[in-house]
């Protein structure tokens, strides 16, 4: 069985979930990897939810100092101790911090 994540952060949604749903007989099991409140809590697939800067919500000046001092909101914090958990790791989005943490991950295999 390949296992595969699929990180969308805060962004993670039924209608692109959608596309992701795969049969046993597929050999693929598929988890999403959000925020702590992604935009679906309801999906098809198991998800992981990890502290993410983007949870902040309305507090838009805390949300901007920890944004230029922790880095991008879109920062999943414990995303690197996945690397183990998963065969594939996929993103959507080239211009969110986590496919670049995505990026590190597989580098550093």
């Amino acid at each position: 069985m390949v296992k595969v994540a699929f990180a969308r952060g805060k962004y993670l949604n039924l209608y692109e979930g959608q596309n992701y749903i795969f049969s046993k007989k597929d050999g693929i099991s598929l988890c999403g990897i959000s925020s702590l409140r992604p935009i679906h809590r309801k999906l098809p697939f198991s998800v992981l939810r990890l502290p993410s800067i983007a949870d902040i919500g309305e507090y838009r000046m805390l949300k901007a100092v920890l944004n230029r001092t922790l880095g991008d909101s879109q920062v999943l914090f414990g995303l690197e101790s996945m690397i183990e958990d998963f065969d594939v790791f996929h993103s959507a989005d080239p211009h969110y911090y986590y496919s670049y943490q995505l990026a590190k991950i597989r580098r550093d295999v």
